[in-house]
């Protein structure tokens, strides 16, 4: 999906570790660079940007280990092992 694409209603999965969390796109800047998403209607946003490689990643976390935002499917899926 690119930049242009996404707006606000978009789906989206926000990848932590082996967990994955249902998100919505709440809004985006006009460069497509931030993109805000919460988990449901009412939920604190989170703020993720766009990287070199073309993923999102959520502000204030790391490039390799950080929180990533997968644009175009929700699903939330909680892995069992912990």
């Amino acid at each position: 999906m690119t930049t242009s694409t996404i707006a606000p209603g978009t789906p989206a999965t926000m990848g932590v570790g082996s967990d994955s969390y249902a998100m919505v796109v709440v809004a985006v800047s006009a460069s497509g660079k931030t993109v805000k998403a919460a988990r449901h209607e009412g939920a604190e946003p989170r703020t993720f940007s766009l990287r070199a490689n073309g993923g999102y990643v959520m502000q204030g976390t790391g490039g390799r280990s950080g929180i990533r935002l997968h644009i175009g499917k929700a699903v939330t899926r909680l892995d069992p092992s912990f």
